[in-house]
């Protein structure tokens, strides 16, 4: 297991196991991660009991350093970001940051996070792979044939890619049997979403974007919903 830990709310005591990592989008199964973990707990830990479980995405800067300080895009506007799941170093260095750029004081550390900074040397690997990425997603998925007649194989809480007037359409079905149908299409760079099991919602394999089944957006970087796939526009 990656980490384990113990959270204590009044006289209740709770475990946190952690692991299982995986990008967005790219597990077809996304209910294997919590088996996983689940599994360990009953063996390790003799207990079957699990009150909560969920996904949360940690970003990953290209040069693996935290962006913190002014954005690039907008004025008078801080940030800080992609702490791959070190909050706790970098939430207290961003704390420190952040308020002496408010307050105009020299912080020797505000260069190295700065989120404008150009790394291309500690950049370059990753970038590029990421990038190699990205475009065998939107080949891979862009072929991949679907039809209007799947819709009567999607079961009940399940997601399914189908094509409907020639564009991809991301169909679910929910506990009522009523069909819901969005856009498959990613509105931030147009990547094909997938479906995630576990916690039932589309997400981008290409760059982390994640929606409900109804296509409301959920988590960036795109900034708009799934369009509605029956629109006859």
């Amino acid at each position: 297991m990656e980490r384990i830990s113990t959270y204590n709310v009044g006289s209740e005591s709770y475990l946190i196991v952690l692991d299982d990592t995986h990008k967005v989008g790219h597990r077809e199964d996304t209910t294997v991660s919590f088996k996983k973990i689940e599994d360990y707990i009953k063996v390790a830990f003799g207990s079957d009991e699990i009150v909560y479980r969920w996904g949360a995405q940690n970003y990953s800067p290209a040069d693996s350093l935290p962006y913190i300080g002014t954005s690039p895009l907008q004025k008078n506007v801080y940030i800080a970001t992609g702490f791959e799941a070190d909050g706790l170093i970098y939430g207290t260095a961003a704390g420190a940051i952040l308020s002496d750029l408010i307050t105009g004081k020299h912080n020797p550390w505000a260069e190295v996070f700065d989120p404008k900074r150009f790394t291309p040397e500690a950049s370059a690997k990753k970038t590029i792979k990421e990038n190699i990425d990205v475009l065998a997603h939107l080949i891979k998925d862009y072929l991949v044939k679907g039809s209007e007649k799947e819709f009567a194989s999607v079961n009940i809480g399940e997601g399914k890619i189908v094509e409907v007037r020639g564009k991809k359409a991301a169909t679910y079905r929910d506990e009522s049997g009523n069909l819901q149908v969005v856009s498959a299409i990613c509105p931030h760079m147009g990547c094909v979403v997938h479906w995630n099991k576990a916690e039932r919602s589309w997400d981008c394999p290409c760059h982390g974007s994640r929606f409900a089944v109804n296509g409301t957006l959920l988590e960036g970087p795109a900034f708009n919903d799934l369009e509605n796939a029956l629109d006859e526009k």
